[in-house]
């Protein structure tokens, strides 16, 4: 035993106080009686009824000594060691997206966090606590604490996540802590059963076989006045009959339904076909439901947004003399051939600057000054200029026709920007050599060096750069040259988010347009986030299920879209199994092989330790106050009956 606050014993000096007190205490009462006869006749009563009479007053002051030495005792709180009696325990909770599955109102995850907190509560004082959760990345929330309170408030504060999850790096920070200390208690929360668990951790299969409906793979295409939804139905326990509906921007009402049969554990297609009406020629949302309950709504429905683009396509063409007319011809002629697209053309003696434009190209000639609010085009630019992020050095002259090569480069802006290429030889007489500034993603080169580039100029505006003359080059004759025109014509006016369907843990691109200042994310929970707008092209990951809201604050107006997220395919299923080789499959009387988005198997970490669980060799202790504190009221109460006792009892 030992004493936190031994000074506490200090109040033992009440105890000869009421030693002294009893000592000189007058011990007779006066009563008046009505006769002597009725006196002596309650003695002897008394004396055959009342034997502990005579020890009343020494009861009271044993019981009085009794309750100084219990005070003094609790001011030192004295501590008793109980050897081996704790335990090191770590918590593994598994916050992957199937987790979020629900029982009677109650998630897997919180059924885990609830089984946690009653075996913390119910653990021994000195035991630590190392809680591990693992979500799109593996956490240590707190290591070898003590707190109890500490845990169970880290606990209230896990939210469901919404990845697929993969255990190995829980399964590391496991095997480590577990090879420094052999005593420690391995608790896994998850909703898989894995075959090969040891006897050196325990694993809780969260899992009760819950019904699972959902849909996948949404998608839209524009028809000839109307359009077609298409996608895939599930049910990952049983066969069952889901009834579909199809909601046109968030319409109370279903624009249509339809009933499906649905296999379990296969993908049933499913399709919508609409027509536009007077009152309905477009949309901004569609949105499929299925109308029956399960244990995970977040799979239930599937939005997809409408891409349609309210980008600016005015186009300013600005040329320097007679020799570059046919370029004029040429390069409008292609745009114009992209879409719905105002072109204004001037001759460079006219421009002074402008403003207005989604697209400014400067035809064999460089402005004084850059504009700000929109693209910029270069052919074969004369000179450099403030912003460009590119210098322009001098003109090479080539004795024979060059042969262009095409980039090989496997960056995704580069591929798409060369999409539909490739298939023709493209020669030129001359070009102008160039240097970059900035990062540039180059097309088209001539002996290593960018004779088609495309980056960002200084005010983050898009920026192409044809290092040559149109008429001294044969690329308006290939065949590649409409693809390429169209390439560049999305690249400068491009829709802010590309796709229309995303999975958790994917990752969201969005294009950088002109004039753009910020871009701000906000999250189907609430969370907000700013994105880098120095370069055309922001991205960030998608580790949430449900609407993600974008916001471009362009030249101090704003532009929103949205983009749905799913829950992955593989978070989807109700019952899964880990086996040896770290496979996971679906249970059920026909396992199959779980895979994800992709098709792919989905591979899973086999949850063994390596080594033999030891005995506990940390103490607990018993320092508990209120042990202290009832064993001192029940004292009191005594002590009051022996007064009660001595005050209103015949004598």
């Amino acid at each position: 035993m030992s004493l936190l606050y031994p000074l506490g014993f200090l109040a033992l000096i009440a105890v000869p106080i009421l030693i002294a007190i009893y000592i000189i205490k007058n011990k007779y009462t006066e009563q008046v009686i009505s006769s002597t006869y009725l006196w002596t006749l309650s003695e002897r009563f008394l004396k055959r009824k009342n034997p502990l009479k005579r020890i009343t007053g020494i009861l009271s002051l044993i019981l009085q000594i009794l309750i100084v030495i219990l005070i003094a005792f609790s001011l030192a709180q004295p501590t008793f060691t109980l050897y081996g009696a704790a335990e090191d325990y770590m918590f593994i909770l598994d916050g992957s997206g199937s987790m979020n599955i629900s029982v009677d109102g109650t998630t897997r995850l919180e059924q885990g966090k609830a089984q946690i907190k009653d075996i913390v509560n119910g653990a021994s004082n000195g035991s630590t606590y190392t809680l591990v959760y693992a979500a799109d990345a593996t956490s240590t929330l707190i290591d070898s604490s003590e707190d109890k309170s500490r845990v169970l408030t880290l606990l209230d504060e896990i939210d469901g996540g919404y990845c697929a999850t993969n255990l190995t790096g829980a399964l590391s920070v496991a095997q480590e802590k577990f090879t420094e200390n052999p005593s420690l208690k391995i608790y896994l929360y998850t909703d898989k059963d894995f075959e090969a668990a040891g006897d050196n951790f325990t694993v809780v299969n969260l899992s009760s076989g819950e019904e699972n409906y959902a849909v996948s793979d949404v998608e839209y295409t524009v028809t000839v006045g109307g359009f077609t939804v298409t996608g895939s139905a599930w049910s990952y326990e049983s066969d069952a009959d889901l009834t579909l509906s199809l909601y046109v921007d968030g319409a109370a009402d279903a624009y249509a339904t339809q009933q499906i049969s649905v296999t379990r554990l296969t993908a049933v297609p499913f399709e919508f076909i609409g027509e536009y009406t007077e009152e309905f020629t477009s949309f901004s949302s569609l949105t499929v439901v299925i109308e029956e309950s399960d244990g995970l709504l977040l799979d239930n429905e599937c939005t997809v947004y409408s891409l349609k683009s309210d980008s600016t396509y005015k186009t300013l063409i600005v040329y320097d003399g007679s020799a570059s007319e046919n370029n004029v011809f040429l390069l409008q002629s292609a745009i114009s051939a992209l879409g719905e697209v105002q072109i204004t053309t001037m001759p460079y003696t006219e421009y002074s600057g402008g403003s207005g434009y989604g697209l400014y190209i400067f035809d064999n000639c460089v402005p004084s000054t850059l504009p700000e609010d929109g693209a910029v085009w270069f052919v074969n630019p004369t000179e450099s200029v403030d912003k460009m992020n590119f210098t322009v050095n001098n003109t090479v002259s080539l004795s024979y026709h060059g042969l262009l090569t095409y980039s090989t480069s496997t960056s995704s802006r580069v591929q798409s920007l060369l999409e539909g290429t490739g298939n023709s030889n493209i020669y030129i007489m001359q070009y102008v050599k160039c240097s970059f500034t900035k990062n540039f993603y180059t097309l088209l080169s001539y002996d290593d060096n960018p004779v088609l580039f495309a980056g960002t100029n200084g005010y983050g505006n898009r920026e192409v750069v044809f290092a040559f003359d149109l008429h001294d080059s044969d690329i308006t004759l290939t065949t590649d040259y409409i693809q390429l025109m169209y390439n560049l014509f999305s690249y400068t006016f491009p829709e802010i988010v590309e796709g229309t369907s995303y999975y958790c843990g994917d990752t969201v691109e969005v294009n950088v347009l002109a004039g753009c200042e910020s871009i701000r994310v906000e999250s189907p929970l609430g969370n907000v986030s700013y994105l880098d707008v120095s370069s055309d092209l922001a991205e960030f990951i998608a580790d949430e299920a449900g609407v993600y809201t974008i916001i471009l604050n362009i030249s101090n107006s704003e532009r929103t879209v949205n983009v749905y997220v799913s829950l992955p395919l593989e978070e989807r299923y109700t019952s899964l199994t880990v086996t040896e080789d770290g496979g996971v499959y679906s249970g059920g009387d026909t396992p199959v092989t779980v895979t994800d988005s992709t098709g792919s198997a989905v591979s899973e970490v086999s949850f063994v330790l390596s080594g033999e669980l030891q005995p506990s060799v940390r103490n607990s202790y018993f320092d508990e106050l209120w042990v202290w504190l009832l064993v001192l009221a029940v004292l009191f109460i005594a002590d009051w009956g022996v007064y009660c006792y001595e005050q209103y009892q015949l004598r």
